[in-house]
């Protein structure tokens, strides 16, 4: 964008970090302090600049000073936006800090540590009939290769036995990974 408009760009962080080499693009390398990268831009921001940033706060306090503020998803803040961005953030922060939003999967009980061990002992069987049907499918693909080459046309026995096996194949790795929770059933169908 800075080509684009011949537009001058500071690129403000706390530590250093490469940017493209233009002269219309500066890097600015702040102390490591809370919020230095921030309070620099917001210090100098001002009517007719573009403030591009994640930061709800940040973004607050650039409107406030008359920039134009950009989301890092291309969305802009307006000062009609800014409020509810900034009530969800307090929000979000608080419930956190009660313990009501985590933000990621329960941890792992006892329970769950066993039925993974048991999903290893249940698909033994499957492991290994599997085995035997991989080793017949690598047979049938192989005769299925010379029949379409001598007669330009997939045996529709051998190519549904294939597919057959995959399927299976794949329903047994899915129950394995926890991708499901069906016992996967003896079957090419």
């Amino acid at each position: 964008m800075a080509e684009r408009y011949g537009l001058k760009v500071f690129v403000v962080a706390n530590s250093y970090i490469n940017v493209p080499r233009d002269p219309r693009i500066e890097r600015v390398v702040v102390n490591d302090s809370f919020d230095a990268a921030d309070n620099w831009i917001a210090e100098r921001a001002g009517e007719g600049d573009i403030v591009v940033t994640a930061d709800i706060p940040l973004a607050d306090r650039a409107i406030k000073k008359g920039a134009t503020v950009i989301g890092n998803t291309g969305v802009p803040f307006t000062p009609a936006s800014i409020g509810m961005a900034m009530a969800n953030r307090e929000l979000l922060s608080n419930l956190r800090a009660m313990g009501e939003v985590t933000g990621g999967p329960k941890p792992m009980a006892p329970r769950d540590r066993l039925s993974i061990a048991l999903r290893l002992i249940y698909v033994i069987p499957h492991a290994i009939v599997l085995l035997f049907v991989m080793i017949a499918w690598c047979f049938t693909t192989i005769a299925a290769w010379f029949v379409i080459l001598l007669t330009g046309e997939y045996p529709k026995a051998l190519y549904d036995f294939g597919v057959g096996a995959m399927r299976w194949r794949l329903r047994v790795e899915a129950y394995m990974l926890l991708m499901v929770d069906a016992y996967p059933p003896f079957s090419l169908e």
